[in-house]
């Protein structure tokens, strides 16, 4: 059960990433200055329910806190950079790289090593 928890947790957050910068793509870099970046940021309808999305994640992660070690739920965060990876590729266009590949392998490698322990 821990581990849907995790897992849930994790995609919600990266969907959440992922909302945020579509949201952010639409406005555009911010040139004009901070200040009305960060309003046009706020009241994008793609950013609030990214950020809606995050906080959810977060809810999760609180409950998932209340019943393992620390140091066993936070590097389990990591599985994001998997699925953001993922993600990032197919709904966004983003190119991926062979040496992205190879660092998100490493992390895999990792995950899995701390869940044996």
């Amino acid at each position: 059960m821990i581990y849907l928890m995790i897992l849930t947790s994790v995609i919600i957050g990266v969907a959440g990433q992922l909302l945020m910068k579509q949201g952010v793509s639409k406005i555009g870099q911010f040139s004009e200055g901070v200040i009305p970046f960060l309003f046009k940021a706020v009241t994008s309808p793609w950013v609030i329910i990214g950020l809606t999305a995050y906080g959810a994640g977060t809810v999760i992660w609180l409950l998932i806190l209340s019943k393992v070690d620390v140091s066993f739920a936070y590097p389990m965060l990591s599985l994001g950079y998997i699925f953001l990876l993922i993600f990032a590729a197919f709904f966004l266009g983003e190119h991926i790289s062979i040496i992205r590949i190879l660092g998100v392998l490493l992390i895999t490698l990792g995950v899995v090593l701390i869940t044996r322990s």
